[in-house]
Protein backbone atom coordinates (compact mmCIF):
# COMPACT_ATOMS: atom_id res chain seq x y z
CA UNK A 1 0.00 0.00 0.00
CA UNK A 2 1.48 3.31 -1.08
CA UNK A 3 0.53 6.60 0.54
CA UNK A 4 1.84 9.73 -1.18
CA UNK A 5 4.17 11.82 0.95
CA UNK A 6 4.55 9.29 3.78
CA UNK A 7 6.65 6.26 4.65
CA UNK A 8 4.97 3.22 3.12
CA UNK A 9 3.73 0.29 5.09
CA UNK A 10 6.18 -2.48 5.93
CA UNK A 11 6.77 -4.68 2.89
CA UNK A 12 7.54 -8.32 3.52
CA UNK A 13 10.06 -9.65 1.05
CA UNK A 14 9.54 -13.32 0.02
CA UNK A 15 11.86 -15.73 1.76
CA UNK A 16 13.11 -13.09 4.21
CA UNK A 17 9.86 -12.50 6.06
CA UNK A 18 10.86 -14.81 8.89
CA UNK A 19 13.80 -12.58 9.68
CA UNK A 20 11.61 -9.44 9.56
CA UNK A 21 13.56 -7.71 6.76
CA UNK A 22 11.72 -4.57 5.63
CA UNK A 23 11.99 -2.02 2.90
CA UNK A 24 10.90 1.61 3.37
CA UNK A 25 10.19 3.78 0.38
CA UNK A 26 8.74 7.24 -0.24
CA UNK A 27 6.63 8.74 -2.95
CA UNK A 28 8.93 10.62 -5.37
CA UNK A 29 6.39 13.44 -5.36
CA UNK A 30 4.63 14.46 -2.13
CA UNK A 31 2.64 17.27 -0.55
CA UNK A 32 5.26 19.59 0.88
CA UNK A 33 3.73 23.04 1.30
CA UNK A 34 0.88 25.41 0.45
CA UNK A 35 0.89 28.51 -1.66
CA UNK A 36 -1.15 31.11 0.25
CA UNK A 37 -2.14 34.43 -1.31
CA UNK A 38 -4.69 37.15 -0.65
CA UNK A 39 -7.59 36.66 -3.07
CA UNK A 40 -7.70 38.97 -6.08
CA UNK A 41 -9.69 42.09 -5.33
CA UNK A 42 -9.60 41.53 -1.54
CA UNK A 43 -7.94 43.99 0.83
CA UNK A 44 -4.26 43.31 1.39
CA UNK A 45 -2.20 43.24 4.52
CA UNK A 46 -0.85 46.79 4.61
CA UNK A 47 2.86 47.57 4.74
CA UNK A 48 5.61 48.46 7.17
CA UNK A 49 4.94 52.17 6.63
CA UNK A 50 1.13 51.96 6.21
CA UNK A 51 -0.16 49.55 8.83
CA UNK A 52 -3.63 48.19 9.40
CA UNK A 53 -5.49 49.24 12.57
CA UNK A 54 -5.02 46.91 15.51
CA UNK A 55 -7.91 44.44 15.95
CA UNK A 56 -8.60 43.76 19.63
CA UNK A 57 -11.36 41.17 19.21
CA UNK A 58 -13.77 43.30 21.24
CA UNK A 59 -17.17 41.89 22.17
CA UNK A 60 -19.94 43.14 19.87
CA UNK A 61 -22.99 42.06 21.87
CA UNK A 62 -23.90 45.71 22.42
CA UNK A 63 -21.04 47.83 21.03
CA UNK A 64 -20.53 48.37 17.29
CA UNK A 65 -17.39 47.08 15.60
CA UNK A 66 -14.80 49.57 14.31
CA UNK A 67 -14.60 50.25 10.59
CA UNK A 68 -13.07 47.33 8.69
CA UNK A 69 -14.16 44.72 11.26
CA UNK A 70 -17.14 42.33 11.23
CA UNK A 71 -19.23 41.17 14.17
CA UNK A 72 -18.99 37.37 14.20
CA UNK A 73 -20.20 34.67 16.61
CA UNK A 74 -19.00 31.21 17.55
CA UNK A 75 -19.97 28.73 20.24
CA UNK A 76 -17.45 28.81 23.10
CA UNK A 77 -17.12 24.99 23.27
CA UNK A 78 -18.52 23.54 20.04
CA UNK A 79 -16.85 26.17 17.86
CA UNK A 80 -19.62 26.42 15.25
CA UNK A 81 -21.08 29.75 14.14
CA UNK A 82 -23.87 31.34 16.15
CA UNK A 83 -25.81 34.55 16.58
CA UNK A 84 -27.35 33.92 20.02
CA UNK A 85 -26.81 31.41 22.83
CA UNK A 86 -29.72 29.28 21.62
CA UNK A 87 -27.74 28.52 18.44
CA UNK A 88 -25.22 26.57 20.54
CA UNK A 89 -25.81 23.02 21.84
CA UNK A 90 -26.76 22.36 25.44
CA UNK A 91 -25.43 24.99 27.83
CA UNK A 92 -22.79 26.19 25.38
CA UNK A 93 -22.48 29.97 25.02
CA UNK A 94 -22.21 32.21 21.96
CA UNK A 95 -19.12 34.41 21.86
CA UNK A 96 -19.73 37.59 19.85
CA UNK A 97 -16.60 39.46 18.80
CA UNK A 98 -15.21 41.90 16.26
CA UNK A 99 -12.61 40.54 13.84
CA UNK A 100 -11.01 41.53 10.55
CA UNK A 101 -12.20 39.57 7.47
CA UNK A 102 -9.56 38.06 5.18
CA UNK A 103 -10.02 36.24 1.85
CA UNK A 104 -7.36 33.71 0.83
CA UNK A 105 -6.52 31.46 -2.10
CA UNK A 106 -4.76 28.22 -1.10
CA UNK A 107 -2.99 25.72 -3.39
CA UNK A 108 -1.15 22.50 -2.49
CA UNK A 109 2.47 22.38 -3.69
CA UNK A 110 4.64 19.29 -4.28
CA UNK A 111 8.12 18.46 -3.14
CA UNK A 112 9.26 19.06 -6.73
CA UNK A 113 8.11 22.67 -6.59
CA UNK A 114 5.02 22.37 -8.76
CA UNK A 115 1.30 22.08 -8.09
CA UNK A 116 0.40 18.92 -6.20
CA UNK A 117 -2.91 17.06 -6.52
CA UNK A 118 -3.64 14.96 -3.41
CA UNK A 119 -5.00 11.42 -3.59
CA UNK A 120 -8.05 12.55 -1.60
CA UNK A 121 -10.53 14.90 -3.27
CA UNK A 122 -11.08 16.67 0.04
CA UNK A 123 -8.28 17.95 2.26
CA UNK A 124 -8.96 19.91 5.45
CA UNK A 125 -6.30 22.37 6.64
CA UNK A 126 -5.91 24.45 9.78
CA UNK A 127 -5.54 28.24 9.70
CA UNK A 128 -3.76 30.30 12.35
CA UNK A 129 -2.12 33.71 12.58
CA UNK A 130 1.15 34.40 14.39
CA UNK A 131 0.99 36.44 16.47
CA UNK A 132 -2.77 36.65 16.86
CA UNK A 133 -5.97 34.64 16.95
CA UNK A 134 -8.21 33.03 14.31
CA UNK A 135 -11.62 32.29 15.87
CA UNK A 136 -13.32 28.98 15.13
CA UNK A 137 -14.84 27.80 12.85
CA UNK A 138 -12.85 30.06 10.55
CA UNK A 139 -9.68 28.25 11.64
CA UNK A 140 -10.34 25.41 9.17
CA UNK A 141 -10.72 25.34 5.38
CA UNK A 142 -11.52 22.60 2.90
CA UNK A 143 -9.44 22.19 -0.27
CA UNK A 144 -11.00 20.38 -3.24
CA UNK A 145 -8.44 18.59 -5.43
CA UNK A 146 -5.73 20.57 -3.70
CA UNK A 147 -7.05 24.10 -4.00
CA UNK A 148 -9.56 26.57 -2.60
CA UNK A 149 -10.40 30.13 -3.64
CA UNK A 150 -11.95 32.99 -1.68
CA UNK A 151 -11.50 31.17 1.64
CA UNK A 152 -13.22 33.33 4.28
CA UNK A 153 -11.36 33.63 7.58
CA UNK A 154 -11.03 36.20 10.35
CA UNK A 155 -8.13 37.42 12.44
CA UNK A 156 -7.81 39.39 15.67
CA UNK A 157 -5.08 40.44 18.14
CA UNK A 158 -2.35 40.38 15.50
CA UNK A 159 0.49 42.79 16.24
CA UNK A 160 3.21 44.15 13.99
CA UNK A 161 4.41 41.78 11.27
CA UNK A 162 2.00 38.84 11.29
CA UNK A 163 1.47 35.85 9.00
CA UNK A 164 -1.44 33.51 8.34
CA UNK A 165 -0.32 29.88 8.43
CA UNK A 166 -1.94 26.98 6.63
CA UNK A 167 -1.12 23.48 7.92
CA UNK A 168 -2.18 19.90 7.20
CA UNK A 169 -2.67 18.41 10.67
CA UNK A 170 -4.69 15.42 9.52
CA UNK A 171 -8.00 16.30 11.13
CA UNK A 172 -11.34 17.66 10.00
CA UNK A 173 -14.20 19.53 11.68
CA UNK A 174 -16.80 17.34 13.43
CA UNK A 175 -19.92 16.33 11.55
CA UNK A 176 -23.52 16.11 12.74
CA UNK A 177 -23.18 12.41 13.52
CA UNK A 178 -22.35 11.54 17.15
CA UNK A 179 -19.04 9.92 16.21
CA UNK A 180 -16.28 10.98 13.85
CA UNK A 181 -13.93 8.65 12.00
CA UNK A 182 -11.69 8.29 15.04
CA UNK A 183 -14.56 7.11 17.21
CA UNK A 184 -16.78 5.04 14.89
CA UNK A 185 -15.28 1.53 15.18
CA UNK A 186 -14.26 1.49 11.50
CA UNK A 187 -10.92 1.28 9.74
CA UNK A 188 -11.64 4.27 7.53
CA UNK A 189 -8.20 4.47 5.92
CA UNK A 190 -7.84 0.68 5.58
CA UNK A 191 -4.45 0.44 7.24
CA UNK A 192 -5.44 -2.33 9.64
CA UNK A 193 -5.85 0.01 12.63
CA UNK A 194 -9.06 1.49 14.01
CA UNK A 195 -9.88 4.70 15.84
CA UNK A 196 -7.46 5.62 18.65
CA UNK A 197 -5.36 2.51 17.92
CA UNK A 198 -4.46 4.28 14.68
CA UNK A 199 -1.66 6.84 15.27
CA UNK A 200 -3.29 8.97 12.58
CA UNK A 201 -6.10 9.77 15.02
CA UNK A 202 -5.16 12.75 17.16
CA UNK A 203 -8.12 12.37 19.54
CA UNK A 204 -11.54 10.77 19.83
CA UNK A 205 -13.05 13.94 18.34
CA UNK A 206 -10.75 13.80 15.29
CA UNK A 207 -13.00 13.28 12.26
CA UNK A 208 -10.26 12.11 9.90
CA UNK A 209 -8.58 8.73 10.31
CA UNK A 210 -5.86 9.61 7.86
CA UNK A 211 -2.19 10.47 8.21
CA UNK A 212 -1.15 14.11 8.15
CA UNK A 213 1.72 15.45 6.08
CA UNK A 214 2.26 18.41 8.43
CA UNK A 215 2.91 20.45 5.31
CA UNK A 216 2.68 24.20 5.92
CA UNK A 217 2.30 27.39 3.95
CA UNK A 218 2.51 31.05 4.88
CA UNK A 219 0.65 34.10 3.57
CA UNK A 220 2.28 37.40 2.68
CA UNK A 221 2.88 39.61 5.71
CA UNK A 222 0.04 41.47 7.38
CA UNK A 223 1.24 44.65 9.09
CA UNK A 224 -0.72 45.86 12.11
CA UNK A 225 -0.35 48.77 14.49
CA UNK A 226 0.45 48.07 18.13
CA UNK A 227 -2.51 48.31 20.53
CA UNK A 228 -3.48 51.41 22.45
CA UNK A 229 -4.83 51.62 25.98
CA UNK A 230 -8.32 51.86 24.48
CA UNK A 231 -7.93 48.44 22.83
CA UNK A 232 -7.28 46.91 26.26
CA UNK A 233 -10.29 48.60 27.85
CA UNK A 234 -12.99 49.05 25.19
CA UNK A 235 -15.62 46.43 26.02
CA UNK A 236 -19.32 45.92 26.59
CA UNK A 237 -18.67 43.85 29.72
CA UNK A 238 -17.58 44.99 33.19
CA UNK A 239 -15.33 42.09 34.20
CA UNK A 240 -13.15 41.20 31.20
CA UNK A 241 -10.74 42.77 28.73
CA UNK A 242 -10.73 41.73 25.05
CA UNK A 243 -6.97 41.20 25.44
CA UNK A 244 -7.16 39.27 28.72
CA UNK A 245 -4.19 36.86 29.14
CA UNK A 246 -2.36 38.45 26.18
CA UNK A 247 1.13 39.93 26.18
CA UNK A 248 1.02 43.47 24.85
CA UNK A 249 3.31 46.35 23.90
CA UNK A 250 1.88 49.88 23.82
CA UNK A 251 4.01 52.63 22.30
CA UNK A 252 1.49 55.14 20.99
CA UNK A 253 -0.74 57.79 22.51
CA UNK A 254 -0.10 60.55 25.04
CA UNK A 255 0.40 58.47 28.16
CA UNK A 256 0.34 60.44 31.43
CA UNK A 257 0.86 58.96 34.91
CA UNK A 258 -2.16 60.01 36.99
CA UNK A 259 -1.50 58.28 40.31
CA UNK A 260 1.14 56.23 42.17
CA UNK A 261 0.24 53.54 44.69
CA UNK A 262 2.21 51.06 46.79
CA UNK A 263 1.64 48.34 44.16
CA UNK A 264 1.79 50.17 40.85
CA UNK A 265 0.58 53.26 39.02
CA UNK A 266 -2.24 54.52 36.81
CA UNK A 267 -1.80 55.86 33.30
CA UNK A 268 -4.23 57.74 31.04
CA UNK A 269 -3.98 58.15 27.27
CA UNK A 270 -4.95 61.77 26.53
CA UNK A 271 -5.34 60.90 22.84
CA UNK A 272 -8.71 59.30 23.68
CA UNK A 273 -9.78 61.79 26.36
CA UNK A 274 -13.04 62.58 24.55
CA UNK A 275 -16.63 63.05 25.61
CA UNK A 276 -18.06 60.17 23.58
CA UNK A 277 -17.03 57.19 21.50
CA UNK A 278 -18.08 56.21 17.96
CA UNK A 279 -21.67 55.00 18.04
CA UNK A 280 -22.67 57.44 20.78
CA UNK A 281 -21.55 55.45 23.82
CA UNK A 282 -20.43 57.82 26.59
CA UNK A 283 -17.03 57.34 28.13
CA UNK A 284 -13.32 57.16 27.60
CA UNK A 285 -11.84 53.61 27.96
CA UNK A 286 -8.43 55.27 28.07
CA UNK A 287 -6.95 54.55 31.51
CA UNK A 288 -5.14 51.53 32.93
CA UNK A 289 -3.44 50.27 36.09
CA UNK A 290 0.11 48.94 35.75
CA UNK A 291 0.72 46.46 38.57
CA UNK A 292 4.37 46.47 39.71
CA UNK A 293 3.79 44.50 42.95
CA UNK A 294 5.91 46.96 44.97
CA UNK A 295 6.29 50.73 44.96
CA UNK A 296 7.25 51.51 41.35
CA UNK A 297 10.75 52.88 40.75
CA UNK A 298 11.66 55.50 38.20
CA UNK A 299 8.20 56.94 37.65
CA UNK A 300 6.42 59.88 39.28
CA UNK A 301 3.01 61.49 39.25
CA UNK A 302 2.64 63.53 36.04
CA UNK A 303 5.37 61.70 34.10
CA UNK A 304 4.80 60.92 30.42
CA UNK A 305 5.49 57.39 29.20
CA UNK A 306 7.04 56.46 25.86
CA UNK A 307 5.79 52.89 26.08
CA UNK A 308 4.93 49.99 28.35
CA UNK A 309 4.59 46.22 27.98
CA UNK A 310 3.44 43.26 30.04
CA UNK A 311 0.67 40.72 30.46
CA UNK A 312 -2.99 41.76 30.52
CA UNK A 313 -4.91 40.25 33.45
CA UNK A 314 -8.28 40.75 35.07
CA UNK A 315 -7.87 40.97 38.83
CA UNK A 316 -11.41 40.52 40.15
CA UNK A 317 -12.81 42.45 37.21
CA UNK A 318 -10.16 45.19 37.18
CA UNK A 319 -8.06 45.30 34.00
CA UNK A 320 -4.34 45.48 34.78
CA UNK A 321 -0.96 45.01 33.13
CA UNK A 322 1.13 42.88 35.49
CA UNK A 323 4.86 43.32 36.10
CA UNK A 324 5.26 45.87 33.30
CA UNK A 325 8.34 47.20 31.60
CA UNK A 326 7.99 50.89 30.84
CA UNK A 327 9.99 53.83 29.55
CA UNK A 328 9.55 57.37 30.85
CA UNK A 329 10.05 60.31 28.48
CA UNK A 330 13.23 62.28 29.07
CA UNK A 331 14.06 65.73 27.76
CA UNK A 332 17.54 65.66 26.23
CA UNK A 333 18.60 68.12 23.50
CA UNK A 334 19.24 66.40 20.17
CA UNK A 335 22.34 67.39 18.18
CA UNK A 336 23.35 66.61 14.63
CA UNK A 337 26.64 65.05 13.54
CA UNK A 338 27.93 68.54 12.70
CA UNK A 339 27.47 69.67 16.27
CA UNK A 340 24.49 71.84 15.41
CA UNK A 341 21.11 71.43 17.18
CA UNK A 342 18.46 69.42 15.34
CA UNK A 343 15.48 71.64 14.46
CA UNK A 344 11.94 70.86 13.39
CA UNK A 345 10.19 72.43 10.39
CA UNK A 346 9.32 75.52 12.45
CA UNK A 347 12.84 76.03 13.73
CA UNK A 348 12.30 74.64 17.24
CA UNK A 349 15.06 72.50 18.66
CA UNK A 350 14.10 68.85 18.79
CA UNK A 351 14.71 66.78 21.90
CA UNK A 352 15.12 63.10 22.59
CA UNK A 353 11.94 62.00 24.34
CA UNK A 354 12.12 58.25 23.86
CA UNK A 355 14.88 55.83 22.99
CA UNK A 356 13.34 55.12 19.58
CA UNK A 357 12.24 58.58 18.44
CA UNK A 358 12.60 62.35 18.85
CA UNK A 359 9.96 65.05 19.06
CA UNK A 360 9.45 68.71 19.91
CA UNK A 361 9.72 69.44 23.63
CA UNK A 362 6.10 70.62 23.83
CA UNK A 363 4.99 67.04 23.15
CA UNK A 364 6.23 66.09 26.60
CA UNK A 365 4.49 68.93 28.42
CA UNK A 366 1.25 67.09 29.13
CA UNK A 367 -0.96 67.82 32.11
CA UNK A 368 -2.75 65.28 34.27
CA UNK A 369 -6.44 65.50 33.24
CA UNK A 370 -9.00 66.87 35.66
CA UNK A 371 -11.18 64.24 37.37
CA UNK A 372 -14.54 63.55 35.70
CA UNK A 373 -17.58 64.22 37.89
CA UNK A 374 -19.53 60.94 37.76
CA UNK A 375 -22.14 61.82 40.38
CA UNK A 376 -24.79 62.32 37.70
CA UNK A 377 -23.98 59.00 35.97
CA UNK A 378 -24.99 56.87 38.94
CA UNK A 379 -28.29 55.64 40.31
CA UNK A 380 -29.35 54.75 43.84
CA UNK A 381 -28.84 51.17 45.01
CA UNK A 382 -31.09 49.34 47.45
CA UNK A 383 -29.21 46.50 49.19
CA UNK A 384 -31.30 43.58 50.35
CA UNK A 385 -33.96 44.09 47.69
CA UNK A 386 -34.71 42.26 44.45
CA UNK A 387 -33.47 45.22 42.40
CA UNK A 388 -30.04 45.47 44.03
CA UNK A 389 -28.08 43.30 41.57
CA UNK A 390 -29.50 45.04 38.52
CA UNK A 391 -28.74 48.43 40.11
CA UNK A 392 -25.16 47.33 40.80
CA UNK A 393 -24.75 46.14 37.22
CA UNK A 394 -26.20 49.37 35.81
CA UNK A 395 -23.72 51.45 37.82
CA UNK A 396 -20.85 49.15 36.89
CA UNK A 397 -21.75 49.50 33.20
CA UNK A 398 -21.97 53.28 33.49
CA UNK A 399 -18.56 53.46 35.19
CA UNK A 400 -16.70 50.87 33.07
CA UNK A 401 -15.52 53.42 30.44
CA UNK A 402 -13.83 55.33 33.28
CA UNK A 403 -12.09 52.34 34.92
CA UNK A 404 -8.67 53.41 36.29
CA UNK A 405 -9.38 57.01 35.25
CA UNK A 406 -9.65 60.03 37.54
CA UNK A 407 -13.20 60.65 38.77
CA UNK A 408 -14.98 62.78 41.36
CA UNK A 409 -18.02 61.88 43.49
CA UNK A 410 -19.77 64.62 45.48
CA UNK A 411 -21.67 64.70 48.78
CA UNK A 412 -20.58 61.66 50.77
CA UNK A 413 -20.46 60.47 54.37
CA UNK A 414 -17.56 58.60 55.97
CA UNK A 415 -18.27 55.31 57.74
CA UNK A 416 -19.31 55.61 61.36
CA UNK A 417 -19.60 51.87 62.04
CA UNK A 418 -16.76 49.34 61.87
CA UNK A 419 -17.74 45.69 62.33
CA UNK A 420 -15.48 42.61 62.66
CA UNK A 421 -17.40 39.68 61.14
CA UNK A 422 -14.73 36.95 61.29
CA UNK A 423 -15.50 36.01 64.89
CA UNK A 424 -13.40 32.82 64.93
CA UNK A 425 -10.47 34.38 63.04
CA UNK A 426 -10.25 31.65 60.38
CA UNK A 427 -10.35 34.08 57.47
CA UNK A 428 -13.74 32.89 56.20
CA UNK A 429 -16.99 34.81 56.73
CA UNK A 430 -19.09 32.99 54.15
CA UNK A 431 -21.41 30.96 56.39
CA UNK A 432 -23.56 31.08 59.48
CA UNK A 433 -23.76 34.15 61.67
CA UNK A 434 -20.54 35.49 60.15
CA UNK A 435 -22.20 35.69 56.73
CA UNK A 436 -25.22 37.38 58.30
CA UNK A 437 -22.82 39.87 59.91
CA UNK A 438 -21.01 40.47 56.61
CA UNK A 439 -24.28 40.97 54.71
CA UNK A 440 -25.59 43.31 57.40
CA UNK A 441 -22.47 45.45 57.14
CA UNK A 442 -22.54 45.44 53.35
CA UNK A 443 -26.17 46.56 53.36
CA UNK A 444 -25.54 49.28 55.96
CA UNK A 445 -24.45 52.53 54.21
CA UNK A 446 -22.47 53.60 57.29
CA UNK A 447 -20.61 50.29 57.85
CA UNK A 448 -17.10 49.12 56.96
CA UNK A 449 -16.17 45.48 57.61
CA UNK A 450 -12.94 45.52 59.60
CA UNK A 451 -11.41 42.50 57.83
CA UNK A 452 -11.71 44.37 54.54
CA UNK A 453 -10.39 47.52 56.22
CA UNK A 454 -7.20 45.68 57.23
CA UNK A 455 -6.70 43.55 54.12
CA UNK A 456 -7.37 46.21 51.49
CA UNK A 457 -6.77 49.40 53.51
CA UNK A 458 -10.12 50.85 52.52
CA UNK A 459 -13.01 52.49 54.30
CA UNK A 460 -16.59 52.74 53.06
CA UNK A 461 -18.02 56.13 52.12
CA UNK A 462 -21.64 56.63 51.15
CA UNK A 463 -22.74 59.07 48.46
CA UNK A 464 -25.94 60.97 49.13
CA UNK A 465 -27.28 59.79 45.77
CA UNK A 466 -27.56 56.32 47.35
CA UNK A 467 -24.33 54.58 46.33
CA UNK A 468 -21.59 52.99 48.47
CA UNK A 469 -17.92 53.43 47.55
CA UNK A 470 -14.72 52.25 49.18
CA UNK A 471 -11.98 54.79 49.77
CA UNK A 472 -8.31 53.73 49.76
CA UNK A 473 -6.44 54.91 52.84
CA UNK A 474 -2.86 55.06 51.51
CA UNK A 475 -2.55 58.86 51.59
CA UNK A 476 -5.33 59.74 54.04
CA UNK A 477 -3.91 59.06 57.49
CA UNK A 478 -5.18 62.32 58.97
CA UNK A 479 -8.68 61.59 57.69
CA UNK A 480 -8.82 57.95 58.71
CA UNK A 481 -11.72 57.73 61.18
CA UNK A 482 -10.26 54.68 62.91
CA UNK A 483 -6.59 53.84 63.44
CA UNK A 484 -5.84 50.28 64.58
CA UNK A 485 -2.91 47.86 64.51
CA UNK A 486 -5.19 44.90 65.23
CA UNK A 487 -8.89 44.21 65.77
CA UNK A 488 -9.73 44.72 69.44
CA UNK A 489 -7.21 47.52 70.02
CA UNK A 490 -8.36 50.94 71.16
CA UNK A 491 -8.48 53.58 68.43
CA UNK A 492 -5.01 55.14 68.19
CA UNK A 493 -6.33 58.29 66.54
CA UNK A 494 -8.47 58.86 69.68
CA UNK A 495 -11.45 59.83 67.50
CA UNK A 496 -13.38 56.66 68.33
CA UNK A 497 -12.48 55.89 71.94
CA UNK A 498 -16.10 55.86 73.08
CA UNK A 499 -19.64 56.09 71.76
CA UNK A 500 -23.07 57.00 72.99
CA UNK A 501 -25.65 54.22 73.03
CA UNK A 502 -28.56 55.52 70.91
CA UNK A 503 -31.14 53.74 73.14
CA UNK A 504 -29.90 54.34 76.69
CA UNK A 505 -27.85 57.47 75.99
CA UNK A 506 -25.06 55.90 78.06
CA UNK A 507 -21.47 56.57 77.00
CA UNK A 508 -19.64 53.27 76.42
CA UNK A 509 -16.07 52.43 75.40
CA UNK A 510 -14.90 51.17 71.99
CA UNK A 511 -14.60 48.43 70.98
CA UNK A 512 -17.75 46.79 72.30
CA UNK A 513 -19.65 43.61 71.49
CA UNK A 514 -22.85 43.25 69.51
CA UNK A 515 -24.90 40.08 69.11
CA UNK A 516 -25.86 38.98 65.59
CA UNK A 517 -27.74 35.71 65.51
CA UNK A 518 -26.17 33.77 68.36
CA UNK A 519 -22.64 35.14 67.98
CA UNK A 520 -20.88 38.12 69.56
CA UNK A 521 -18.92 40.40 67.23
CA UNK A 522 -16.62 43.35 67.94
CA UNK A 523 -17.84 46.75 66.80
CA UNK A 524 -16.51 50.34 66.82
CA UNK A 525 -18.73 53.41 66.42
CA UNK A 526 -17.17 56.71 65.32
CA UNK A 527 -18.41 60.30 64.99
CA UNK A 528 -19.82 61.34 61.60
CA UNK A 529 -17.69 63.06 58.95
CA UNK A 530 -19.39 64.70 55.97
CA UNK A 531 -17.42 65.05 52.73
CA UNK A 532 -17.88 67.70 50.07
CA UNK A 533 -16.29 65.45 47.45
CA UNK A 534 -13.80 62.65 46.87
CA UNK A 535 -11.54 62.41 43.81
CA UNK A 536 -9.29 59.55 42.75
CA UNK A 537 -8.71 56.77 40.28
CA UNK A 538 -11.67 54.42 39.96
CA UNK A 539 -11.15 50.69 40.47
CA UNK A 540 -13.93 48.20 39.94
CA UNK A 541 -13.91 44.85 41.76
CA UNK A 542 -16.21 42.14 40.31
CA UNK A 543 -16.17 39.15 42.65
CA UNK A 544 -18.27 36.60 40.72
CA UNK A 545 -16.88 34.00 38.28
CA UNK A 546 -17.72 34.94 34.71
CA UNK A 547 -18.43 32.54 31.85
CA UNK A 548 -17.50 33.75 28.36
CA UNK A 549 -20.46 34.81 26.28
CA UNK A 550 -22.89 34.89 29.20
CA UNK A 551 -24.54 38.11 30.37
CA UNK A 552 -22.99 39.43 33.57
CA UNK A 553 -24.96 39.48 36.80
CA UNK A 554 -23.10 39.82 40.09
CA UNK A 555 -24.26 40.99 43.50
CA UNK A 556 -20.72 41.11 44.93
CA UNK A 557 -19.03 44.21 43.53
CA UNK A 558 -16.92 46.99 45.02
CA UNK A 559 -16.46 50.48 43.63
CA UNK A 560 -13.13 51.85 44.87
CA UNK A 561 -11.64 55.36 44.75
CA UNK A 562 -7.86 55.77 44.99
CA UNK A 563 -7.04 59.39 46.00
CA UNK A 564 -3.75 60.86 44.75
CA UNK A 565 -3.16 63.06 47.78
CA UNK A 566 -5.03 64.18 50.87
CA UNK A 567 -6.58 67.23 49.22
CA UNK A 568 -8.56 64.87 46.96
CA UNK A 569 -10.84 64.35 49.98
CA UNK A 570 -12.69 67.58 50.83
CA UNK A 571 -14.36 67.68 54.25
CA UNK A 572 -17.47 69.85 54.42
CA UNK A 573 -16.46 71.48 57.69
CA UNK A 574 -13.13 72.51 56.19
CA UNK A 575 -13.39 73.22 52.46
CA UNK A 576 -9.94 74.78 52.49
CA UNK A 577 -8.27 71.49 53.47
Amino acid sequence: MNRPGLLALLVLVGGLGAWGCTTYYTDPEALQSFKVTVSKGAEGGGSFDLRLPFVAGTSCRTLPCPDGEDCIGYCAVAGNTCAVDDDCPGTDLCNRMCARPVLLDIQTMSSKGGVYTPVRDSLWVDLSVHPGFVPPPWSKAELKKGKASLVQTYIARAIGESYLWVEDRGNAPPEDEPYGQCNDGLDNDEDGLKDLADPDCLSASDNLEWPSSWATGMSPAFWFETPKVRHLQYTDTTSTSPLQDSSIYVNSGKLVVTNISTGGFFVTDLTDQVASLPGGQPGYFNSLFLYTFNQPDGVRYGDVLCSFSGGVVEYQGNTQVKYPDFEVMELKPAWGTDGEPLLDDEGNQRVVLCSDRTAVADDAKLLVPAPVDVTGLLQAEHPGTGTYTSELMANATAMEPLESGLVTVKNLSMSTRFLACDADGNGDSNSGDEKICRDECQNDPACTQLESYFEYQQVAVYAALGKKFYLAQEVLKELTPLELSFIGQQDQSKRCLQYEDPVSGETLPNPHQVVIGETRFLEYLCPPMELESVSGNYRHIYMCPQKPGKAESCGLQLFMLMPRFQRDVVVKEDKAR
